[in-house]
């Protein structure tokens, strides 16, 4: 085996031990061995600090920021950091299967493009059920926008890619970092905006290799619900988007957060911005409607009957 690694995993993480020594653990359990795990601690956090240092193995590479500087300035400072020809995400809340990385690198190596972006399913687990997202990979000469955000079914995990699920070339990540500044979004503004850089491309294991949690009430390094921050960022990325990407993320996407919390001239304006700006489609407008009529807690019912469980 090298003596360097040929793999790092990075993990960012605030605020919340029991769960990144979970993560890490499922880090440290890869079949593939040659990897590093880098965790990124985002800022002085004594009991995280603690927590971590309590597992015995070399392989383990601790990073305590001096300030907070996010989800995308943590993953960041992790891939300055690695060692590894290749980098792995894994979020603290989250976990990866045992074949995960060696599954993800073979891929990789197989891949026709020259800067692969290797992706998987997961296991979306929600209090309520398992799910496996996403439930179809892009289609031929599909924008990753569309793949993304042009939903065509009723409830959401059809197209996903989510950070732990990200694996690629640490030179790639080095030229082409997360952005900062974005509370949220960070997963899907690296992958639009890496979507457009020559010889990248999307690839994807068909099959779960990692358990995403969801609907939590713990707060994430990237959770947040401000709709109107979402509409800046669409508005920023439009050039990134298709028309129908577009228009979909506000239907959906935006109009989601804001069912609960805009005024009834500002949720109509949503309807208007996707006119003006973007290309409806049926369901999309279908979607947007029942945001408002359904609360969020009864759309996670709908979804519990109804979506596609594992």
């Amino acid at each position: 085996m090298s003596s360097e690694p040929l793999v790092s995993a990075v993990i960012p993480t605030c605020n919340r031990p029991n769960l990144v020594v979970r993560a890490v653990k499922t880090a440290l359990s890869q079949t593939y061995p040659n990897m590093e795990v880098i965790v990124v601690v985002d800022g002085p956090d004594d009991s995280t600090s603690q927590a971590l240092g309590a597992i015995a193995d070399p392989r383990i590479q601790i990073i305590t920021l001096p300030q907070r500087l996010g989800g995308s300035g943590a993953r960041n400072a992790g891939v300055q950091a690695a060692k590894g020809e290749w980098i792995a995400f894994l979020d603290d809340d989250d976990e990866w299967m045992p074949s995960k990385i060696e599954c993800q690198l073979d891929i990789a190596r197989r891949s026709r493009y020259r800067i692969p972006v290797v992706s998987c399913q997961i296991i979306a687990r929600t209090p309520r059920k398992d799910y496996v997202w996403p439930r179809r990979f892009p289609q031929p000469q599909e924008h990753i926008s569309d793949y993304l955000f042009s939903r065509k079914s009723l409830f959401q995990g059809e197209g996903l890619i989510a950070t732990p699920t990200i694996f690629t070339k640490r030179d790639f990540l080095l030229d082409f970092p997360f952005r900062c500044g974005l509370k949220k979004h960070q997963d899907w503004d690296w992958i639009i905006r890496a979507g457009k850089q020559d010889s990248v491309g999307f690839e994807f294991a068909e099959h779960p290799l990692a358990i995403c949690y969801m609907d939590q009430s713990s707060p994430g390094i990237s959770n947040s619900d401000d709709w109107q921050f979402s509409l800046n960022w669409a508005n920023e990325m439009r050039s990134y988007l298709t028309l129908q990407a577009y228009a979909a993320f506000v239907l959906i996407v935006v109009a989601a957060q804001a069912a609960a919390t805009a005024s009834r001239r500002e949720y109509w304006g949503l309807l208007a911005d996707s006119k003006r700006q973007g290309e409806r489609r049926p369901l999309h407008l279908l979607l947007y409607a029942g945001m408002r009529l359904f609360p969020r807690e009864m759309r996670r019912e709908l979804r519990s009957w109804f979506g596609r469980s594992r």
